[in-house]
């Protein structure tokens, strides 16, 4: 009883106010994942000017990496990084706000397009592929990342927690190197694409732009860093 009474009385925490410049760069996120879909679709007009195209393409990608900012600074802004976290509460309610909407979405694309487009439904264990990866449709890979950044909210902590002005740019750089060598190394691509289609390792390297974290690392860090 006396313990009831001591947490009653215990001052609840205040949450921080909330900024109305995360809502303002949230919409303008928006706007750019809205751009990213528009152009693709003008790839179908036989007239349209292809330069025009990579040109909005290139200028809107900026909207994914935005994203993950937006929520690395809401999970740090109301977090005290000094004291311990509880993982298990924490994981508790991301699953809950995204785990769950997140299976409940990739199981409606995958009865929609089986039942509309005759491709029929996985088998248990490609389904489990499709789950792992975020390929029921293509941007469930969004919420595939955010659960892995989630995972790994320890490490971010830490990360955070040591974080400075000079680390950050190095961390950049290393980004930059890491995206690059990602994407335009022509050895690593080459290998990717000549493995066997029935080789294990295959998927995990052709997806892993869909799970990958190390691809935002900085910019969740900066999220969390700047919170």
């Amino acid at each position: 009883m006396a313990e009831q009474e001591s947490r009653a009385a215990a001052p609840a925490k205040k949450r921080k106010p909330r900024l109305p410049a995360i809502e303002y760069i949230r919409g303008i996120a928006m706007m750019g994942v809205i751009a990213i879909h528009v152009g693709s679709q003008y790839l179908m007009n036989q007239t349209a000017n292809i330069h025009l195209i990579a040109l909005l393409e290139v200028a809107s990608r900026f909207s994914v990496p935005i994203f993950f900012f937006i929520s690395a600074f809401g999970l740090f802004y109301n977090l005290n990084i000094d004291e311990p976290l509880d993982y298990r509460a924490f994981m508790k309610k991301r699953f809950r706000t995204v785990l769950v909407p997140y299976l409940v979405w990739s199981a409606f694309y995958l009865l929609h397009d089986g039942l509309f487009y005759g491709v029929g439904f996985p088998d248990p264990l490609h389904l489990l592929s499709i789950l792992f990866f975020g390929t029921a449709k293509y941007q469930l890979y969004f919420l595939v990342i955010l659960i892995w950044f989630y995972l790994l909210m320890p490490l971010w902590i830490a990360i955070v927690r040591r974080a400075g002005k000079a680390s950050l740019i190095l961390l950049f750089v290393a980004q930059l190197g890491f995206d690059y060598w990602s994407s335009f190394s022509v050895a690593f691509n080459t290998f990717v694409y000549a493995l066997p289609d029935h080789s294990f390792l295959k998927p995990f390297l052709m997806y892993r732009l869909n799970y990958w974290v190390v691809h935002y690392v900085f910019i969740f860090v900066l999220g969390g860093y700047l919170a």
